[in-house]
């Protein structure tokens, strides 16, 4: 069937294809040949429509959901893609309504909040708009972690206002856990206050938290190796001196677009 406009498209999709109908499939994560961005964006609202969630969303994330606008933002961050190749998502990994909802619902609430108009906004380009699919689809944390969810909306926010993000950084978000973004946000805010701290201090600040000092410790020698951290000049705290644990500057570059 041929659509003159994308609009269309979406009418005929909304009508058609019912969330209940194809939900069992996207949960076993099987694999599609071809699915358009229409109805990708009619799953992101019928996911919330459907009553999957339960009281997941909240009232704040269900009424942006149910605004037209919310639907226009929706074909309008996703035009390129459109225009790049229509019903161009081959063999998609796999789709969550849910989290895509809740990302995306975020992403809308930020641009409202600082008064960017639809006009404003620029389409996600295929490159970025396929992986980041299927990573928040994949990303548990979104639906349990507020933190996590802000950080997912704040990085393709930026892409939407301009800024490119590079595809290291999906890849960063892709392995971030909820507890290696609490001692990034820890040593990001000390930063901010140009402010060093060893390992040592970074471990005693952040021992407030319902984890163990192995698990922390963990998260550290993880950020640093996936390169968003590094070793600093060394300081001392207490009788303890050790080299300082800095953002690297492709960790800078990241953490400016995620906060």
């Amino acid at each position: 069937m041929k659509f003159n406009t994308l609009e269309q498209e979406f009418s005929y999709y909304s009508n058609v294809f019912q969330w209940h109908l194809i939900f069992s499939v996207f949960e076993n994560r099987k694999r599609f040949e071809t699915l358009s961005m229409s109805k990708i964006t009619d799953l992101i609202i019928n996911s919330f429509i459907s009553g999957t969630i339960g009281g997941i969303s909240g009232a704040v994330t269900t009424e942006i959901i149910n605004k037209e606008e919310f639907k226009n933002f929706l074909l309008k961050v996703t035009k390129k893609a459109q225009s790049e190749g229509k019903l161009i998502i081959k063999n998609l990994r796999s789709f969550n309504g849910l989290r895509m909802a809740l990302v995306f619902a975020e992403i809308y609430k930020i641009l409202e909040e600082n008064n960017i108009q639809n006009s404003e906004i620029k389409p996600i380009t295929e490159k970025i708009l396929i992986p980041v699919i299927e990573l928040i689809s994949e990303d548990e944390n979104i639906e349990n972690s507020e933190n996590i969810k802000i950080k997912w909306a704040k990085l393709l926010t930026s892409e939407i206002q301009g800024q490119k993000v590079h595809p290291k950084f999906l890849d960063f978000m892709k392995n971030l856990e909820k507890k290696d973004a609490i001692v990034l946000d820890c040593i990001y805010n000390l930063s901010n206050s140009n402010l060093e701290a060893n390992r040592e201090e970074l471990l005693e600040k952040l021992g407030k938290s319902s984890w163990t000092h192995e698990e922390m410790e963990v998260s550290l020698d993880i950020l640093i190796g996936e390169g968003i951290c590094r070793y600093g000049d060394p300081v001392r705290y207490k009788s303890f001196i050790g080299d300082s644990i800095i953002l690297s500057r492709i960790g800078k570059k990241f953490m400016s677009l995620i906060n």
